[in-house]
């Protein structure tokens, strides 16, 4: 209550990074508080100098739960990316926030924004080192819903696809999975598409 006090005349007001009392209320876990500055007006988009939102801040934690979806409510940009291109899906990925994953793809977050070193939410996804153990928190389903819709050549700073990055990473299961998105049943290998036994060549798409 102290802080939305303080803040009565100005709940956008900024420290000297750029915060306001949202950053700190998301951050500190606060979901009444959080909820009590949406109600006075707080702008639920708001960024700091690093480009951080609220809801960045929210997509590593699990008590704010109730805010979230007054957040969505008042129209909430689920495709705002701070200073390194990162939004608040790539984060629910990298903390393995199925809550968080659901409800942002639900809410509209584009799983083909990539970040500043070309990387989507996916490829975050599939770049984790122990794969045995992703796949057993995150369903093979769940990666089928944040590969719905990605453009499956697209490459990251280093010319690497989904699927190279899942054979890199030794994520067998999902690069088959990624293998049967392909609409046209092929793989795509060392510049040739394999399509029923037959190569043929393929521009790669520069990114």
């Amino acid at each position: 209550m102290t802080l939305v006090r303080e803040c009565r005349d100005n709940v956008n007001s900024k420290d000297l990074d750029g915060c306001t009392p949202l950053h700190y209320a998301v951050q500190s876990g606060w979901d009444f508080i959080t909820r009590l500055l949406l109600w006075s007006g707080a702008n639920v988009n708001a960024k700091n100098h690093a480009g951080v939102t609220a809801l960045h801040i929210a997509a590593r934690l699990k008590d704010i739960k109730k805010a979230l979806k007054i957040f969505i409510t008042l129209g909430v940009d689920v495709n705002a990316q701070d200073i390194w291109g990162v939004t608040a899906l790539h984060l629910a990925v990298k903390e393995l926030r199925l809550d968080m994953i659901t409800l942002l793809i639900n809410s509209g977050a584009d799983t083909n924004i990539r970040d500043v070193d070309g990387l989507t939410p996916l490829a975050d996804l599939l770049k984790m080192v122990n794969p045995e153990d992703v796949l057993l928190m995150i369903p093979l389903d769940l990666i089928m819903i944040l590969a719905e819709g990605v453009d499956l050549e697209m490459q990251d700073r280093e010319g690497n696809t989904l699927l190279d990055i899942a054979m890199k990473y030794k994520h067998y299961a999902a690069a088959k999975l990624l293998i049967s998105l392909d609409r046209e049943g092929c793989v795509f290998i060392d510049g040739m598409d394999y399509c029923n036994n037959t190569a043929r060549k393929r521009k790669r798409v520069s990114v």
